[in-house]
């Protein structure tokens, strides 16, 4: 997570792709799920924004109702 918030600023498919290992080792970790759906949306890759949102929502585990509120808009 702390590596692609280090290249936030250049390289956007590292960017992303830093994002999607952060949560390969952590699906729970909620701020790089919303960085990597804001980043996919900004790029034009709604579909996949939209996965990785409900993805989020329907975790084992649900997510709590501010992650939950924040990931929603994107689901659809």
């Amino acid at each position: 997570y702390h590596q692609a918030l280090l290249v936030k600023n250049g390289d956007s498919d590292l960017f992303q792709q830093q994002l999607i290992q952060a949560l390969e080792n952590n699906p729970y970790h909620f701020p790089a799920r919303m960085k990597l759906v804001n980043s996919l949306k900004g790029h034009g890759a709604d579909a996949q924004a939209r996965s990785w949102a409900r993805q989020g929502i329907s975790l084992p585990l649900p997510a709590g109702p501010y992650w939950q509120e924040m990931l929603l808009p994107y689901t659809q």
